[in-house]
């Protein structure tokens, strides 16, 4: 068995199921309503003032919060208090999902202090679970640390697809890929598209990646 097999689980959830109405993206409450419905997830990560690794998307609090402030200027403490719904510690969602579906873990931006508080984490960590990112830096650490890694990849970033890159897979915009293109990749990597939201393409695009990472999963999905 591939030790990236759990990846082909579900489908991908991105940041679990969520409208940002009443279940906000990368909460609790949306991870475990995709766990409840047995889908893979995939969530972010960033650090706080006072180095407290939190689920959450952005590098600042404009548009979920309606706050200027960037996540790494405010502590955990204040965060839980100017905050309208809980924004859960990274070990919360750990605790929740204890193995239950796969993550895949986002990491948004780059620190030692990241680096070796998730691998502490993670390293004990029972579940199935990946680590994904746009740097290859930490995936280059999180790879020598025998974890399965995968590099993420936008538009700006086609013409590095050529390069070959020590991970388990790629997690790619599914719309700047053809067919050929899939093809020739998944000879080298697992590949995942990221990320759809209707089902039009949803069905076509998962004839060509192995996975997908889909959002608005109540709509596509119903």
């Amino acid at each position: 068995m591939v030790k990236y097999d759990f990846l082909n689980h579900s489908i991908i959830a991105h940041r679990g199921i969520y409208n940002n109405i009443n279940i906000y993206e990368n909460t609790l409450e949306s991870i475990m309503y995709a766990v409840k419905n047995d889908l893979s997830v995939e969530i972010d990560i960033r650090l706080t003032k006072d180095n407290e690794i939190i689920v959450f998307h952005d590098d600042d609090m404009t548009r979920l919060l309606k706050l200027k402030d960037k996540v790494n200027s405010i502590s955990i403490t204040d965060l839980d208090y100017i905050s309208h719904y809980h924004i859960p510690r990274l070990k919360e969602v750990l605790e929740n999902v204890n193995g239950k579906v796969p993550i895949i873990i986002d990491v948004k931006e780059d620190s030692k202090i990241i680096r070796d508080q998730l691998f502490k984490l993670m390293n004990e960590y029972k579940g199935p679970f990946a680590i994904q990112s746009f740097n290859p830096e930490i995936l280059k650490y999180f790879k020598k640390k025998k974890f399965v890694v995968g590099l993420l990849l936008n538009k700006k970033d086609k013409d590095y697809l050529d390069k070959d890159y020590d991970v388990d897979f790629l997690s790619i915009k599914y719309d700047i890929l053809d067919k050929l293109e899939c093809n020739r990749l998944k000879e080298k990597y697992y590949l995942i598209g990221w990320t759809i939201d209707n089902k039009e393409d949803v069905n076509l695009y998962i004839k060509y990646f192995n996975n997908l990472i889909i959002d608005n999963i109540e709509e596509v999905f119903r």
